[in-house]
C-alpha cells in the first residue's frame, strides 16, 4: 500500500485492507477482502519488518 490508503483509492478495484499489531499476543494482523466479482493477484510485501518468524494463518 505505500503508506497510502486502500479503500476508495483509485485503481483498486474493489480491494480493501487493514492491518494492525496486536502487542499482547504478539500478532500483525492483515486483513484483505476482494468486493469485485473478479479474481484479482494480490503480493503483500512485509519487507522492513524486525526479523522474526512468522506463521500466516489464512482464513
Amino acid at each position: 500500500m505505500d503508506k497510502k490508503p486502500v479503500t476508495g483509492a483509485e485503481g483498486q478495484n474493489g480491494l480493501f485492507a487493514s492491518a494492525v499489531y496486536d502487542k499482547v499476543r504478539n500478532e500483525l494482523i492483515v486483513k484483505v477482502a476482494n468486493t469485485s466479482d473478479k479474481t484479482q493477484p494480490l503480493s503483500l510485501n512485509f519487507s522492513g519488518l524486525k526479523n522474526r518468524t512468522y506463521w500466516p494463518t489464512v482464513v
